[in-house]
């Protein structure tokens, strides 16, 4: 069975899921497995859909369907788009959700007659993705577009300067653990001993797992695969004073 996943900032309270599911399953020509990644985004936070997606899309099944929409410009020029990255289908707006995937393959898709102004999610992006899924390729109406052209959001990749490595925050989770763009190999044969967010200095320690972090700020390669700054038991969000797009500094010593 192939499975769609779904990701929105519409939260459960309401039944816009549910009418986006309903979508899904009426355009389907084959059993669909709907599974959730999260619906719990801030509203209009577009930057943490795109780090999401960015993540999980490589560990999803090949021949999944990803429907994103965090779609604060619902019912503007901005362009719908379908596209093809890491063997999955993902559907939502070009509004920078996509731009930090590796994609394949992108198509504008229409707006059909009648579909509402306010809810694309159900009424283009839904349907598009479960005919692209039935087809194994675009659906009719859909227009090639250059997967270059997608929107993308800024961020600071890692960037190193004498005795340190700069970069920027890719999320912060629900936890407060601040998700930095950095990989382990991007420290080389450095030992962090400080950082610099939001114009102070803060020690720092790295740390193999959350529970040898215990009331100290440490540097922890998480489960994205990129490091992180995590309090055992606290929130560094609250200690760092960084957010998505803000950047950090590190200072290294040779372990």
């Amino acid at each position: 069975m192939r499975c769609a996943f779904l990701l929105s900032d519409f939260g459960t309270t309401d039944t816009y899921v549910a009418q986006m599911k309903a979508s899904l399953l009426t355009a389907a020509e084959t059993d669909l497995a709907l599974i959730d990644l999260t619906h719990e985004i801030s509203p209009g936070d577009i930057r943490s859909v795109a780090f999401h997606l960015h993540v999980v899309l490589p560990r999803l099944p090949g021949g999944s369907g990803v429907l994103a929409v965090v779609d604060p410009g619902v019912g503007t020029d901005r362009r719908a788009m379908l596209c093809l990255s890491c063997g999955c289908w993902v559907c939502g707006p070009d509004n920078g959700i996509l731009g930090w995937l590796d994609l394949d393959e992108a198509f504008e898709i229409p707006v059909p007659p009648g579909a509402s102004r306010t809810f694309h999610g159900r009424d283009v992006f839904a349907p598009a993705l479960a005919r692209a899924m039935n087809l194994g390729g675009a659906p009719p109406g859909a227009v090639r577009s250059d997967p270059g052209g997608v929107a993308r959001l800024s961020r600071t990749l890692p960037a190193a300067f004498p005795g340190g490595i700069e970069t920027g925050v890719a999320s912060v989770d629900r936890f407060g653990n601040v998700i930095l763009w950095l990989r382990r190999a991007d420290l080389g044969s450095g030992r962090p001993v400080r950082i610099e967010a939001g114009g102070r200095m803060l020690a720092v320690v790295p740390s193999p797992e959350y529970a040898h972090a215990e009331g100290r700020l440490a540097l922890i390669e998480g489960g994205s695969g990129y490091m992180e700054l995590s309090v055992g038991g606290g929130r560094a969000s609250g200690i760092v004073g960084a957010e998505p797009g803000s950047v950090v500094r590190l200072f290294l010593e040779e372990a």
